[in-house]
């Protein structure tokens, strides 16, 4: 969850598999073995949070050279509730061997609004690459 800057609001507002929810509730973790979803509630967002930012690091614990190499399906998707998808995004199988993390795409305000965009920017420099951004604590 970020700033209007683009910087992480703090630590706590890092959703992932080790804290799986922000304060207050409005973004949550329900990943599975191989599949990771996050559950965005937009009327719990903070008025400071600009912009929720979806990021996927490879662990190379779990998935061999770490890279995005080792993944066969990638992509991002938004739904509803009731899992209606309303827009998706495959990320394109491109050379990837040195890939490690990715933002996927990022749910951002819009005068009152929200949308989404896609990215698919890749980082070669890990999590350390990502903080250095969004300036948090790895």
């Amino acid at each position: 969850m970020c700033d209007a800057g683009g910087r992480a609001i703090s630590n706590d507002h890092l959703v992932f598999f080790n804290q799986i929810a922000s304060p207050g509730g409005a973004v949550a973790f329900a990943g599975t073995d191989d599949q990771e979803q996050i559950d965005v509630d937009l009327s719990l967002v903070p008025d400071s949070v600009a912009k929720i930012t979806f990021i996927v690091y490879v662990d190379p614990d779990l998935r061999g050279p770490g890279t995005f190499s080792a993944i066969r399906s990638q992509y991002i998707r938004v739904a509803t509730a009731q899992n209606q998808e309303l827009v998706r995004f495959d990320i394109p199988q491109s050379p990837q061997d040195n890939i490690t993390a990715m933002m996927f795409g990022e749910l951002y305000r819009h005068r009152e609004d929200w949308k989404f965009r896609a990215l698919g920017q890749g980082y070669t420099t890990g999590l350390r690459g990502v903080a250095a951004d969004f300036r948090f604590d790895v």
